[in-house]
């Protein structure tokens, strides 16, 4: 009979663990939406959302760090969280060594199909592509990165990529509106 209790006790203790643990998780949804926008460029909300971790107030904030780059910063709760540089005018460099080259940025880096010179990693894609609303020679750098802690999402990374690359292209002047 007290076996009975006690396994009574440890069933509704447990029962009661997983209702808070169930309850908790619910208040960890995305309470922001993903504007069809962001730093001027409209994006596929529906490809960007995974890349973003859980929270309540979604911001991005554009700058332009030198002639000819953009840089749009994501913030969910005012945490960094998800990154993308562009760079117009610049020289090409192959994209597999500098990916080696920088194993911070770049953890398990392949090549990726985004463009002929282009890595992805776990949490990292650089790809240079032509730009030829500009120069025969000079590429156009995109550089994403998914600023949080977190498991590998180099497919979901890519797909956002290659939604994004002609509008990034676009708005840098790689190529005609």
């Amino acid at each position: 009979m007290i076996f009975e209790k006690s396994v009574s006790a440890a069933a509704h203790a447990s029962l009661a663990a997983l209702l808070l643990i169930t309850v908790t998780g619910c208040g960890e949804s995305l309470a922001y939406s993903v504007p069809e926008k962001i730093c001027d460029r409209k994006i596929e909300q529906d490809l960007l959302r995974p890349l973003l971790p859980k929270g309540e107030k979604f911001e991005a904030e554009q700058s332009f760090p030198e002639e000819g780059q953009s840089l749009c910063m994501v913030y969910i709760d005012g945490k960094n969280s998800f990154s993308i540089t562009e760079y117009r005018d610049q020289k090409s460099f192959n994209a597999v060594e500098y990916a080696k080259n920088n194993p911070r940025n770049f953890h398990n880096p392949n090549k990726s199909d985004i463009s002929e010179n282009a890595v992805i990693s776990d949490r990292s894609l650089i790809s240079l592509n032509a730009c030829p609303a500009r120069s025969a020679t000079k590429k156009y750098i995109l550089d994403m990165s998914i600023d949080t802690p977190g498991e590998d999402q180099r497919t979901e990374l890519e797909s956002f990529a290659k939604s994004y690359l002609p509008t990034g292209m676009k708005h840098i002047g790689c190529l005609d509106k």
